[in-house]
């Protein structure tokens, strides 16, 4: 999984995003939210294509039925997320996988957390605030969600938290065990990324400038 600072990455935009790409940027009005885009597709872009062997510009991706994109003629499954100055990119050789980033705020809007929590979710350890404990289940709930493919059109409150190590959650979704992992980063950022297969290591790498 690699996480990076959007500053970082949307200058590469220009030479690895596809026509259709940049046709889709043209949706965001406020040049914040396209330099977002555009770093989270040229990371995409730029990682898959060192993975794979091949120029990040020539890689191929088409959407499944509820919309998730996947690498046409590849056996590598990858999630992307963005929120204020990070954008993340998490990728799986061996399952679906799914990724989610919030900066988050200080405040929750009223009624925010009955969206996020099951009647009998179980955190690793309580959070040192309300805000803490929304960001961790909603960030964990939104990763399994993307890796299933349908994102928030999945009621989370139909996902239980069951935690299986420190930082390390089980939640299922039909007859799928998702395994989870949330962090916290510098700055107060939470992330969170899922897997219908178990790891015995993330890697998580932090891009710079240069890549």
């Amino acid at each position: 999984m690699a996480t990076a600072r959007s500053a970082d990455l949307a200058g590469f935009a220009p030479t690895l995003l596809s026509a259709d790409e940049f046709d889709r940027s043209r949706q965001f009005r406020v040049a914040a939210d396209r330099d977002r885009f555009f770093a989270a597709h040229a990371l995409k872009r730029r990682l898959l294509g060192v993975l794979l062997g091949v120029p990040g510009a020539q890689l191929r991706f088409e959407r499944q039925w509820a919309g998730k994109p996947q690498l046409v003629g590849r056996e590598l499954h990858f999630n992307l997320s963005h929120s204020g100055d990070w954008v993340v990119l998490a990728i799986s050789r061996s399952a679906p996988v799914g990724v989610d980033i919030e900066q988050g705020d200080s405040a929750l809007p009223e009624g925010m957390l009955s969206l996020a929590l099951h009647p009998d979710d179980r955190l690793a350890r309580e959070p040192d605030s309300l805000v803490d404990r929304f960001y961790t289940a909603w960030t964990l709930k939104e990763a399994v969600s993307k890796g299933v493919g349908i994102g928030l059109a999945l009621p989370f409150t139909q996902l239980r938290l069951e935690p299986s190590a420190p930082t390390q959650y089980r939640c299922r979704h039909g007859d799928e065990l998702w395994h989870a992992e949330h962090r916290k980063l510098e700055g107060g950022a939470h992330l969170a990324v899922a897997c219908l297969s178990p790891w015995t290591r993330l890697r998580l790498l932090r891009i710079e400038r240069g890549i």
